[in-house]
């Protein structure tokens, strides 16, 4: 199907009751979906690898299933030596 957006996977790097979770897709973009507090959940953003800290990409790298890490790395242009 033309223009099918496919998904590679989602990581949620959520703690406690907040959620923190990545969707990544094969094209580049990522959608994030966050809870900034109990009164203020459900957020959700359209971002590119640009805009994520290294931090956090290491951490997406971390929780993702080794059939995806590869892929994740491209998609988030990260270069390291983890697992």
């Amino acid at each position: 199907m033309r223009g099918e957006i496919k998904e590679i996977c989602t990581i949620d790097i959520g703690q406690d009751y907040r959620q923190n979770a990545y969707t990544f897709y094969q094209s580049g973009v990522i959608k994030h979906l966050y809870d900034e507090s109990i009164l203020s959940y459900n957020k959700e953003e359209w971002t590119t690898s640009q805009t994520i800290s290294n931090s956090i990409k290491s951490k997406l790298i971390k929780e993702c299933p080794n059939k995806y890490k590869k892929r994740l790395r491209e998609v988030l242009d990260f270069n390291s030596r983890m697992n």
